[in-house]
Formats: C-alpha cells, sequence, structure tokens
C-alpha cells in the first residue's frame, strides 16, 4: 500500500503567507520574515513613496504567492528595500497591488523590468 502524503505537502499549501491591517491607513502589508538566516532580505514593512502599481489581487495572500518573479528580482537587483502593499478596494475588481521601494531608483528599474518582461512574453505569444 503506497503511503499518503499529509495535507501540509499538498501543493501550494506551504506557499501562502498571512498579512495584516497596518494601523491607521488599513493598508495590507506583509508580516513574512525571511526564512534565510545566512543573509538579510531587502524586504521592507509600510509604504515608501516610490510605488509601483503591478495589478489588482482579490485574494491577496494567495495573489502574493504569485508574483515569486517580481520577489525575487527586487531582492537580487534592489539597492535600497522593498515591500508588497495593498491599497484601496475597487468594487468587483480587488485591491490594488503595490510594490513599495525605499529608492526611486529601484522603483524605475523595477517597472522597466516588468515593461521588458512584458514584451518578451507579448512576443513570445505572437509567434504561436
Amino acid at each position: 500500500m503506497a503511503p499518503r502524503l499529509p495535507t501540509t505537502a499538498a501543493p501550494g499549501a506551504a506557499t501562502t503567507t498571512p498579512v495584516r491591517r497596518q494601523g491607521d491607513d488599513q493598508r495590507l502589508c506583509d508580516i513574512r520574515t525571511a526564512s534565510h538566516k545566512v543573509w538579510n532580505s531587502k524586504r521592507l514593512h509600510g509604504w515608501r513613496g516610490n510605488d509601483v502599481f503591478v495589478g489588482h489581487a482579490t485574494r491577496p495572500v494567495q495573489d502574493e504567492s504569485l508574483m515569486g518573479p517580481e520577489i525575487s528580482w527586487c531582492e537580487w537587483h534592489c539597492a535600497g528595500q522593498w515591500d508588497i502593499c495593498y491599497g484601496a478596494d475597487v468594487p468587483r475588481t480587488g485591491r490594488e497591488m503595490y510594490f513599495s521601494f525605499s529608492n526611486a531608483a529601484d522603483a524605475k528599474a523595477f517597472d522597466a523590468w516588468r515593461e521588458q518582461r512584458r514584451r518578451e512574453r507579448e512576443g513570445r505569444e505572437d509567434d504561436i
């Protein structure tokens, strides 16, 4: 008889991230800490004014887990710190989702990288 996997080993079960409401402005901000002890994460908490809109999130915890490439880019390329923050709730669309950066140069580089990825994806779709 084959052993059964525990429910925690189900795909996606360990990738959800807890969120909390940030005090006065009621915006959702991530409270996850880096699992690696060898290096310090560049993740900050809260808004820093250099924001890049990345879409709407109907389920913030699950939608954040789909932002793996963006999170990885931030960890490896940002000179300053960054965070994922959520803005106003838009009816029938979801919460506005932003990457917030401590450096304006990081925000510009992130936006340019996302634009380049978008063009590459559109180019591949045209080939099909």
